[in-house]
């Protein structure tokens, strides 16, 4: 399994708003990743 690359406070926004637009137009599903 790959680690989780941390990202700076900044990018974290960016990250979660393009992840929520994602899930929104469908593009991506939420998953149940452990």
């Amino acid at each position: 399994m790959m680690r989780r690359r941390r990202q700076a406070q900044t990018e974290d926004a960016i990250v979660g708003s393009n992840v929520d637009a994602m899930l929104s137009t469908g593009v991506i599903e939420h998953g149940e990743g452990v």
